[in-house]
Parts: structure tokens; sequence; C-alpha cells
């Protein structure tokens, strides 16, 4: 089971104090064991019959130290293991860390870009507005502009026809420029914003006429 780098910390610090309590131990032993064999050459000057004991002690105590070795050798490999644990978690933490930066920058980046649509939509609405302006100007110029030539063909010898047709001039004139007006917006628009919206735009107010 992985363990989380707080764990494996306090996991390596409980294995660093039993190998100093076992290496303690260990010279103990190495002590102790000097001490039995300075007795032991003391023993065999004085009385070679007390040898047989201290070999046995000594033989003894030999054995302890092997046990204690083998234990620390095991113990430092533990502790190796846990340091190169330790060393990876704490690796992957910093690549998450890393991560997680870039993610927040790229969430940041988003949202300028969000306010950003928000408000060429919102310029965008105003133009569109504004084109339906003059669009339903040159629809009410255009009708007026019918309307005069239904006159003209009802009173075409009438005393009224000067006044019609300077009318009608007049009306012809607008239209045009009204006309001029919208295909300058549409240029406009179609340069600065999605095209297929425009068109869609285009197409419903000429629907509705």
């Amino acid at each position: 089971m992985e363990l989380s780098l707080a764990d494996l910390v306090e996991k390596l610090q409980s294995e660093d104090e039993r190998h100093k309590k076992l290496v303690a131990k260990n010279e103990k032993f190495l002590t102790k064991e000097k001490e039995l064999q300075a007795k032991l050459d003391e023993a065999q000057q004085d009385d070679p019959k007390d040898d047989q004991q201290y070999t046995t002690e000594i033989n003894r105590l030999d054995q302890d130290i092997e046990i204690l070795t083998k234990d620390i050798e095991d113990q430092s490999k533990i502790r190796a293991r846990l340091q190169d644990q330790a060393i990876r978690l704490k690796k992957e933490i910093n690549e998450l860390e890393v991560r997680n930066r870039h993610i927040e920058e790229d969430e940041l980046t988003l949202e300028h870009m969000n306010e950003d649509f928000k408000a060429k939509e919102e310029e965008n609405s105003k133009n569109i507005y504004i084109i339906s302006t003059i669009l339903n100007y040159n629809k009410r110029a255009a009708l007026n502009q019918n309307d005069v030539k239904k006159d003209l063909s009802e009173t075409e010898n009438s005393p009224e026809l000067i006044e019609l047709e300077t009318k009608n001039k007049n009306l012809q004139k607008r239209h045009e420029m009204l006309q001029r007006q919208v295909d300058e917006m549409r240029e406009f628009m179609l340069s600065h914003y999605d095209t297929e919206i425009i068109n869609k735009f285009y197409e419903q107010e000429y629907k509705a006429d």
C-alpha cells in the first residue's frame, strides 16, 4: 500500500531511531566481547581450566553479534527503501503542483477570453441593432417609393404629377443613401464578426420582406 509523504517521513524517523538503538547495542556487545577476550587471555595465563568458560561465553556473544549485525543490515535496507519512496513521492508532488499551476493559468486565460467574448458579443448586438434600424428605414423608403410609383401610374395626366415626381426622386435618393449605409455596415460587420451570424441575420431580414 502506498504511503503518504508524511507517513513515510514518520516511518523513516522511526527506523532511524531503531537503527541508532541497534548500533548502540552492537557497540555494547563488541565492548563486552573485548572484555571477555581480555579475561580469557588473563585466565589462560593464570589457570587454563577457566578457558572453556570464557570461550563458551565469547562464542555465544559472537552469535549475538552476528544476529545483531544482520538486523542492522536488514534495517539499513528498509531505511534505504523508505528514502527512495520519499524521494519519488516528493517528485510526484512537485510535478502535481506544477500541473496545478498550469491548470490555474489556463483557467485564468479562459476567464479573460470569456470576458472578451462577452464584450464583443455586446458590441455585436449593438451593431446588429443599428443595422436593423437602417434596414427598417430602408424598408419604409422602399414602400414609400412603391406607393409613389403606384400614384404616378394612376395619376399620369394629373396636375399633381410634378409634385409626385419630385417626391419620388427624393425618396429614390434617400433609398440609395440608406442602401449604401447598409452595405457599408455589412462590410464592417463581416470584417469584424462571424460571417455565418451576419449572413443569417441578413437572410432573416430579407425573408421578412
